[in-house]
């Protein structure tokens, strides 16, 4: 009875020993594998359907240079690759609902260097992403489309170094947060780049090229007829031309930084309203606009460093846009310099208006400020006919100060106390504008230390060798300047 009990428990030992050393043998995972298809020639496939169902998560689908006449819905995290982008294509022949190539549900997927086109009139779409997080879709040709590029609760993808033309809308990200469009061509569409639904937040336009929209270049839209923002999106570097509407749009902005675009003939440069506030507006070029740029019913928003010119407004604050800051911009050679209807108790200074034929229009707009006050200074007037002799608060004393010493008078409720005697230029490190560089900049630079651009901390004057981060090196800047006015 002892023996076969003693037998039972070397057999059980046995058995458990077996069991734990199958459970702790490395599974062996398949490797990722590239499968081929070539329409005309040798290859895994001739079709990219039978690669794609052939293809396990993980793996690369490479196509050959052909015409496919296809239409793909994607469920696995798979990298396809063109041959080449402008002969490796994807025609839809006439339709794409929901899209020549669908994308769903998905992490990690890389489509690059295919064309797709003929996806048809509404709602024909060349690529439908839906639910895809963190992706790339880059090097593309997207053509003669109602849509080029869908992306619907899209989260941290990329999109970029895309020819996008002939086609209704360009790229539409709806429910959209962290996304990037970056460095696409965009051409002949009505709506370049559209950004619209319940989420718009934390996404990045920039370095596109876009011209000939019918409507719009760049769309932000909150959820259409609702009353939700966008929040903390960045639009910048992009160069816009030839839109018949606006070249960048907003509608219920909420710390947005539109900065560093050049729009050119647009009836609209850059429009911001409906109850935004708290954006910059920063280092654009606008020119050959009816309004170059205009903010209306938006508050405590900033428009700084500007070139604004030949246009019919310059920079324009519309219907209750009160408390704004306007600083530091060129206006030069517009019909109107500046603009002011129904908008109180915004401060504008430092400004250069040059050559417009009235610099300031003004109406049912209350307490403006011109100036920063003394010794900061207003703006400069090409039309200022005073001189500098004097200094002080009161310009009663004896020295020049570079201020004149006689008002500017725009008219009976708007004077600039300290006008400018020579164009304005910011001295490098004085981060707020106060024409002197001391604690103060360190401290505005400290603030937005580590922020870079479409971080909620981001202040791009703040950015002073202009990379897009804040960090040490600009820190360093105002220290080196430190003390000078």
């Amino acid at each position: 009875m002892r023996k076969k009990t003693a037998s039972g428990i070397t057999v059980t030992l046995l058995l458990l020993g077996t069991l734990t050393m199958a459970l702790n043998i490395p599974q062996i995972k398949a490797e990722p594998r590239t499968w081929t298809v070539d329409d005309d020639g040798p290859a895994d496939f001739h079709t990219i359907q039978e690669a794609y169902s052939a293809a396990s998560s993980g793996d690369t689908i490479y196509v050959h240079n052909g015409t496919y006449h296809e239409h793909l819905s994607i469920y696995k995290s798979l990298t396809l690759v063109g041959e080449n982008k402008y002969g490796t294509i994807i025609d839809g022949s006439g339709y794409g609902l929901p899209g020549v190539v669908g994308i769903y549900y998905l992490t990690n997927v890389n489509f690059t260097r295919f064309t797709i086109r003929n996806a048809g009139q509404w709602p024909g779409r060349a690529i439908d992403w839906y639910g895809v997080e963190s992706s790339y879709l880059s090097d593309n040709v997207f053509l003669d489309s109602y849509y080029g590029v869908v992306s619907f609760n899209g989260w941290y993808n990329i999109i970029s170094g895309n020819l996008i033309s002939n086609v209704d809308v360009g790229i539409e990200l709806y429910n959209s947060r962290n996304d990037r469009v970056l460095g696409n061509i965009i051409e002949n569409t009505r709506l370049g780049v559209s950004v619209t639904g319940l989420l718009v937040e934390h996404n990045t336009v920039a370095g596109n090229s876009i011209s000939n929209s019918t409507d719009i270049a760049i769309f932000f839209n909150a959820y259409w007829g609702g009353n939700l923002p966008s929040y903390y999106n960045t639009v910048a570097s992009n160069s816009i031309s030839n839109s018949s509407n606006s070249g960048i749009y907003f509608n219920l902005p909420y710390h947005n930084t539109i900065m560093g675009n050049t729009v050119l003939d647009s009836t609209h440069g850059i429009h911001l309203e409906m109850g935004g506030s708290n954006n910059t507006v920063t280092g654009n070029t606008v020119s050959g606009s009816d309004e170059a740029i205009e903010i209306s019913y938006a508050d405590n928003n900033a428009v700084s460093g500007n070139i604004v010119s030949n246009s019919y407004f310059g920079i324009g604050l519309r219907e209750h846009s009160d408390n704004n800051i306007v600083k530091n911009n060129v206006v030069s050679n517009n019909y109107y310099g500046i603009v002011l209807f129904s908008s109180d108790r915004s401060k504008i200074y430092h400004n250069n208006f040059i050559n417009n034929v009235q610099q300031v229009l003004s109406s049912g707009s209350a307490n403006t400020t011109w100036d920063n006050g003394y010794r900061s200074g207003g703006n400069y007037w090409s039309d200022y006919t005073g001189v500098d002799l004097l200094c002080g608060p009161d310009q009663n004393e004896t020295g020049s100060d570079g201020i004149g010493d006689t008002q500017y008078i725009i008219d009976n409720s708007n004077q600039d106390r300290y006008p400018l005697i020579t164009f304005h230029v910011q001295l490098l490190g004085d981060i707020n504008d106060d024409r002197k560089v001391d604690g103060k900049d360190i401290s505005v630079a400290a603030k937005a230390f580590a922020s870079y651009l479409g971080h909620p901390r981001w202040n791009p004057q703040a950015d002073l060798n202009q990379d897009n981060k804040i960090d040490g090196k600009d820190i360093a800047k105002v220290a080196k300047n430190f003390g000078k006015t």
